[in-house]
């Protein structure tokens, strides 16, 4: 029996059933579909969760406070700006590259009419590289800034869109607990993870004077880099 043989019988097999053979095609269809859809989705996912860390800072560490039961109290643990600078001790420290204080609250901050509480953040120059926040308008935290001691406010994206609408934000001044900031630059939108939205913040800087606008001195967390992505765990 020859190929073109084996093939018309083929044919006139399913020809002669007709509908079996729809049924049996949709389902290989169908099948190879979900295959495809599947793969292509968990790829989707392993880059996006990929950019949600890189974006977080993929060679991060965050130190936080501990806290110890003390007669039946558990007192809450601090940090001070001290605490974080003996972390960029090199004797100590070698494989930490670079150190940011953090200080949050959430706070009232008034634009115009526009009133909302949000996420104010105090840190130092550092946390861009560490946290690898990007500008996309106005500018960063400055020596500048840090020379004249100015009252200056980096925008989420979120936070932006919340207070400013389509306005343009920068050179802006806001109330953040009923202190002036002004505007110097907006952040590229991050993206949310596990329900929280990354861009709903403001950003200042932690010195004592700006810092004084969050929190009577202590510091909620430090978070520090590695040199090399090998020294991650030595760090």
């Amino acid at each position: 029996m020859t190929f073109l043989e084996y093939l018309l019988s083929s044919w006139q097999a399913l020809a002669s059933n007709k509908l079996r053979s729809f049924l049996t095609i949709l389902g290989i269809v169908i099948g190879v579909g979900a295959v495809v859809f599947l793969v292509s989705f968990g790829r989707g996912q392993q880059q996006q969760m990929g950019l949600v860390f890189e974006n977080m800072g993929a060679n991060a560490i965050y130190v936080s406070a501990s806290t110890r039961q003390v007669i039946g109290v558990r007192p809450e643990g601090t940090l001070t700006q001290e605490d974080a600078e003996a972390l960029t001790n090199t004797s100590k420290a070698p494989d930490v590259a670079a150190v940011a204080p953090m200080y949050s609250k959430m706070i009232k901050t008034v634009y115009g009419n526009q009133i909302r509480t949000i996420n104010v953040m105090g840190s130092t120059l550092d946390v861009q590289r560490i946290l690898n926040y990007k500008i996309a308008k106005g500018n960063f935290f400055s020596d500048d800034d840090i020379r004249r001691d100015s009252s200056v406010a980096i925008l989420g994206d979120q936070a932006a869109k919340d207070l400013f609408g389509a306005v343009n934000p920068i050179g802006e001044t806001v109330r953040i607990g009923g202190r002036k900031f002004d505007v110097i630059g907006t952040c590229e939108a991050r993206g949310g993870f596990m329900g929280t939205n990354a861009d709903s913040f403001i950003m200042i800087r932690s010195t004592r004077s700006c810092a004084s606008a969050i929190t009577s001195g202590r510091v909620r967390r430090a978070i520090l880099t590695s040199s090399t992505c090998r020294r991650y765990s030595s760090a």
